[in-house]
């Protein structure tokens, strides 16, 4: 079976072409990035982004990061601890540590931050080592086998 090779697109062309634009423009003296852009029908705002150092659609930071580095960190080693024990991770531990790692750094100026109801769903998804599991309830005769009483006699 082959690998998957992904066919590059029209907008990677582009950048492509935008970033040799960029590197050809930082060599003039006093380039005229409006008139390139007109000239080699590039668009000018993402090519002048980019003269100027900006980020395009695939090298953009994240928006919306909640945690810090450090806190997702943090909260990785708090749920490979939990999953260490066999004790199973559930949403709702994982909220209450982010909601506890974002409080100990809060400080008295602003509303305290929290995690929304979708953030931990998204971010075990980003996680590629946390699977979901669904669980089997224990048929009748297991839970009766596992009570004291069954054990005994």
């Amino acid at each position: 079976m082959r690998a998957h090779v992904p066919k590059e697109t029209a907008y990677d062309t582009e950048v492509k072409r935008i970033k040799e634009a960029v590197q050809l423009l930082k060599t003039l003296n006093n380039p005229n990035v409006k008139q390139y852009a007109r000239d080699h029908q590039l668009p000018y705002q993402r090519l002048l982004r980019a003269f100027h150092g900006g980020h395009n659609q695939k090298t953009r930071p994240q928006g919306n990061q909640k945690l810090t580095e450090e806190q997702d960190l943090a909260l990785l080693r708090y749920c490979d601890a939990i999953d260490d024990i066999s004790f199973g991770l559930h949403q709702t531990l994982v909220t209450q540590q982010a909601n506890a790692l974002l409080a100990e750094v809060h400080h008295s100026q602003g509303p305290l931050l929290t995690v929304g109801k979708q953030w931990v769903k998204r971010w075990l998804q980003s996680k590629l080592q946390y699977q979901r599991v669904k669980v089997k309830p224990i048929e009748v005769a297991q839970k009766l086998a596992q009570q004291p009483e069954g054990i005994c006699a």
